[in-house]
């Protein structure tokens, strides 16, 4: 019996954003798509296939277009997948690694590190390679991280992502991961809703580490094999400041992530983008950034 990711419907759907023109989009009832079992044993991906495994060659794989010129955007040629550190199942070093490689294209301070987790610690996002490999049309992750640019000379482009792990084309436009990545919105089940932890991509540089405990059995063995850098750690000393950014208790979510309330969302959303941007910019500038809802991220980036 397939595990329904959509609450019954019983209000009205918010106005959609305008349809997509990528020829690949296509909207599937997840409701009906087959079961899942939640990922478990830290960053494993959930699956419903025994013994998936992903190579590193299935992880430098483009299922759109492969080595194809990536966009250009004020001028500048992106880096394409194949030219990016990558190693399965530490999404959030291979962003760290991603910001160290574009800054050599853009500043940091246009660049935003985005975890995706809620209290249940299962989100679906759509247009996943690991859900292609398990023949499904989403995957339930514990976290995902994504890089977010705005273009620093051109500020009407639209916001680009960086997802490693996507099957839609790298990078794409935020607009283009909402209709096509981000399905469901506010009609997912209370336990599937996202929230995403907003951090500005010069903090991270300076409080990331990671120890890679999370990736380790009771036993010390390794869930997934690690990247092949050592440990990060911040100059201060600290080895494993990762657990702050994956933080998204309940208690995480109403206190430092005070933009995540319906209420508050939609008095940002009535004083217009201007009004988000000047609420947004003090909330962010802690450590770990800030937790808000769905409807808050996208209108930070320019989107309804």
């Amino acid at each position: 019996m397939a595990t329904p990711l959509l609450a019954p419907v019983q209000q009205q759907a918010p106005a959609p954003c305008p349809p997509s023109t990528n020829e690949h989009h296509t909207h599937r009832d997840p409701a009906a798509v087959c079961s899942f079992s939640q990922a478990g044993g830290g960053r494993e991906p959930a699956t419903d296939v025994a013994g998936l495994q992903r190579t590193k060659a299935d992880c430098t794989a483009c299922y759109c277009g492969g080595g194809n010129p990536t966009p250009d955007v004020a001028g500048i040629q992106w880096p394409t997948r194949g030219d990016c550190a990558y190693t399965s199942c530490y999404c959030e070093e291979n962003v760290l690694q991603l910001v160290v490689q574009l800054r050599a294209l853009v500043s940091p301070a246009h660049l935003n590190v985005v975890f995706i987790s809620n209290p249940s610690q299962a989100v679906p996002i759509w247009r996943q390679r690991a859900s292609v490999d398990a023949g499904r049309d989403y995957q339930i992750w514990d976290y995902h991280v994504l890089l977010v640019l705005q273009s620093p000379s051109q500020p009407a482009q639209p916001a680009l992502v960086f997802d490693l792990d996507t099957t839609l084309p790298f990078p794409c436009t935020l607009g283009e991961y909402q209709q096509q990545a981000l399905l469901g919105g506010n009609d997912l089940l209370p336990r599937f809703q996202r929230f995403y932890r907003i951090v500005p991509a010069p903090l991270l540089l300076q409080h990331f580490a990671s120890d890679r405990s999370h990736m380790r059995d009771t036993e010390g063995l390794w869930l997934q094999p690690p990247p092949p850098h050592p440990c990060i750690t911040t100059a201060d000393g600290r080895v494993n400041t990762l657990p702050s950014y994956l933080d998204f208790s309940t208690a995480a979510i109403a206190g430092q992530g005070r933009l995540g309330g319906h209420q508050r969302q939609q008095r940002h959303l009535a004083a217009g983008s201007e009004g988000v941007t000047t609420a947004l910019v003090g909330s962010v500038q802690h450590p770990f950034g800030s937790i808000v809802d769905e409807p808050t991220f996208l209108a930070w980036f320019g989107l309804c």
